[in-house]
């Protein structure tokens, strides 16, 4: 039987402004190719100024050159219609470094603001009882289900890949439904998804490093990454982090850990005292034994060399600190949660000082137990009101480049260039605008929304 040749389409698409290879381009354009088989690249960036929209041969060849179509004749291209978004700002596609989509269904945050992080916690492990307790055909279909609606949200508001921390069972079912691709009319999932592992107790902490090295271990997903997650200090021992560094740094996998995420951490790492260790000998989970560590400090040494190294949270972390983590860690990356950060009333987050300092500061929603949206766009805008000396076009950064960087996607995702996915974000600024400023993008009045 004869193979069916692949099927590309070329179209141009058009906008009012196009942020693209790090400038604005007034009445600017790409062109994208799709094809049956494959995620859509970015062609061609056009620049009415510099060149017009290229023939269609031109593009086929183009097309041909970039993704080595070698053999293909232009017959197995065909040219869309070209399509004008109008008085709108074209812009890549946001990146979502923190999710954990397993609570999308959440109608409002879990327990009240400004709670003990330990009384939080307990209401996120009676939230999974509570859905744990579903007969096993349902739960399948539910957690499935919840994933994708909160992925849905997220491409809806402008993010194009997530980093994603999930747990045993879940990630089951949600890999197996990417992977099956059981509903093609969801946009594709991308991004990273983490094996979370955790367990003081040695027998868990073993079964769940089990199942994490052989989940990442098995056969890829197009358009999915898989990396590591080492829950947070409190709940995971020291064993396990150095199982997840040494398996990060052999095999180049992403690492993500939550890290001095609140007092109530630090406390417990230090003194073997507060409410997180009353929290721990309730469920008969503490053993204080299988924790080495005294302070942030030892964690972040367990996890030298680690390439793609993200630490989530890092509410409390010194600047003695972050300075040895930036000397041993260069590339690693402070996921900074805006709104569950504001959620918790902790104090203001040194983000900014990090950043003068070197570090790569990226962004992330966390999830519906601690945030009322998964729009980073919310996350963004929320950000720059609490911050507004801080420039706006380095804000963008942060939920663009640095997140598909942090996430090991900087090739694909980040940035508008020749070769790139196309996956994009329109904003629109609310009123007519004759000239782009990163202020006007940023202000009350814009909205955002995923290119469909």
């Amino acid at each position: 039987m004869a193979h069916m040749p692949t099927l590309h389409f070329l179209q141009f698409v058009s906008a009012r402004w196009v942020y693209a290879e790090d400038r604005i381009i007034e009445n600017g354009g790409v062109v994208i190719e799709h094809s049956s088989d494959g995620l859509p690249r970015i062609l061609r960036v056009v620049d009415p100024r510099v060149s017009s929209v290229p023939a269609t041969d031109l593009l086929v060849r183009a097309a041909m050159e970039l993704a080595g179509h070698a053999g293909k004749t232009p017959q197995q291209f065909e040219r869309l219609p070209d399509r004008c978004l109008g008085e709108v700002v074209l812009l890549p596609a946001m990146v979502n470094c923190h999710t954990h989509l397993e609570f999308s269904d959440c109608r409002q945050p879990l327990g009240f603001q400004r709670q003990g992080f330990s009384e939080w916690l307990r209401s996120v492990i009676e939230r999974r009882a509570e859905v744990q307790r579903l007969p096993d055909a349902e739960l399948l279909g539910k957690k499935s289900n919840v994933c994708w609606q909160g992925w849905r949200e997220m491409v809806a508001s402008g993010v194009g890949a997530v980093g994603e921390i999930l747990s045993r069972p879940t990630i089951e079912y949600f890999r197996e439904s990417v992977e099956s691709n059981a509903n093609p009319a969801e946009p594709p999932f991308f991004g990273t998804i983490f094996h979370e592992v955790l367990g003081l107790v040695p027998e868990r902490a073993r079964a769940s490093w089990e199942w994490a090295n052989v989940s990442s271990t098995r056969r890829p997903i197009r358009g999915v990454k898989f990396g590591l997650s080492p829950h947070a200090p409190y709940s995971t021992s020291t064993w396990l982090y150095r199982q997840c560094a040494e398996h990060g740094r052999r095999l180049s996998l992403p690492v993500a850990t939550h890290i001095a995420e609140s007092e109530e951490e630090l406390q417990l790492l230090s003194e073997r005292l507060g409410p997180l260790k009353d929290f721990l000998e309730q469920f008969g989970v503490w053993r204080p034994e299988e924790v080495e560590c005294r302070n942030v400090r030892d964690v972040l040494e367990l996890l030298v060399g680690v390439e793609n190294l993200m630490l989530v949270h890092a509410n409390y972390l010194t600047r003695d600190d972050w300075c040895w983590l930036r000397s041993k860690n260069p590339c690693a990356t402070i996921v900074y949660c805006p709104q569950t950060h504001h959620y918790f009333g902790h104090p203001r987050h040194p983000w900014v000082e990090m950043a003068r300092d070197g570090l790569q500061i990226a962004l992330g929603t966390d999830s519906r137990a601690s945030s009322r949206s998964l729009s980073l766009w919310d996350d963004l805008q929320l950000v720059h009101r609490l911050y507004p000396d801080q420039d706006p076009k380095k804000l963008w950064q942060m939920a663009t480049v640095n997140g598909a960087n942090a996430l090991g996607l900087g090739h694909d995702l980040g940035s508008i260039r020749v070769g790139s996915m196309a996956r994009f974000c329109v904003a629109d600024l609310g009123r007519t605008e004759s000239r782009f400023s990163w202020e006007s993008l940023l202000s009350s009045s814009t909205t955002m929304s995923g290119l469909e």
